[in-house]
């Protein structure tokens, strides 16, 4: 799953039109209405897009987003920019059975050096211990293990 705090997208209603449009005139010249439907939901591929990660993924996108808010990952807008951040970080989520890997991309932020320093932040919004795997130069990996890795049992022989 990719993710930025500021790619929240809405439905465009420039581009509903446009693929409206493109799509009633493929309804002229193949006499079936599937085009339309395609056109119209195609040019909504990013609010779509959007959408299914938030319905697919909540939890992942409420931490990622506390992530950005606590770990100051976004810088505010100018009077110069559109949308709601100037640069954000972007996110990479991989989920495997056994852990979770988190790729941050610093983006341009202001504060890029703040993002080797966000072990404490990743383990709050998800509730297990976080660390730093790699360090690259414009991008950190972050790995949260899913598992117990230190399963002791106590049994009677131990008192």
């Amino acid at each position: 799953m990719r993710f930025n705090i500021d790619d929240h997208y809405h439905l465009n209603g420039f581009l509903l039109t446009v693929g409206t449009v493109i799509g009633l005139v493929l309804v002229g010249f193949t006499h079936s209405i599937i085009p339309l439907v395609i056109c119209a939901a195609a040019s909504q591929y990013k609010w779509i897009s959007d959408l299914l990660n938030r319905l697919i993924h909540p939890d992942d996108v409420k931490a990622l987003e506390k992530i950005s808010t606590s770990g100051k990952l976004a810088d505010n807008k100018d009077s110069y920019t559109f949308g709601r951040y100037k640069d954000a970080a972007n996110f990479k989520v991989k989920r495997f059975s056994s852990h979770i890997l988190i790729s941050i991309d610093p983006n341009g932020i202001k504060n890029a050096e703040n993002i080797t320093d966000l072990a404490g932040v990743i383990s709050d919004a998800y509730g297990r211990p976080a660390y730093l795997v790699k360090r690259k130069p414009g991008l950190v990996v972050y790995r949260i293990d899913l598992e117990d890795t230190q399963k002791e049992k106590v049994s009677e022989d131990d008192f």
